[in-house]
């Protein structure tokens, strides 16, 4: 439990101080994705396989980007005159 959370706190930094890392995430959640679609699917529906990759790039791009975006509100709210 202990490594678990220091992975995710390492993983949150480094989202937040990287562009490259949040690329890496975008595209490893796109490809998980992409193998759970094949995996479950195997060639049974196109539309099935196609909604899983776009599922997985959607995920994947609101994982990278979730550090980025509170950061950015807090900001936002410090700076708000009252």
């Amino acid at each position: 439990m202990i490594g678990a959370g220091l992975a995710l706190a390492l993983l949150y930094f480094w989202l937040l101080g990287h562009w490259f890392a949040r690329v890496v995430t975008f595209l490893a959640f796109g490809a998980g994705f992409v193998l759970l679609g094949l995996a479950i699917e195997h060639g049974k529906s196109a539309a099935a396989e196609l909604a899983c990759i776009v599922l997985g790039f959607v995920a994947g791009w609101f994982v990278a980007s979730l550090p980025t975006y509170y950061w950015r509100h807090q900001f936002r709210q410090m700076l708000q005159p009252y």
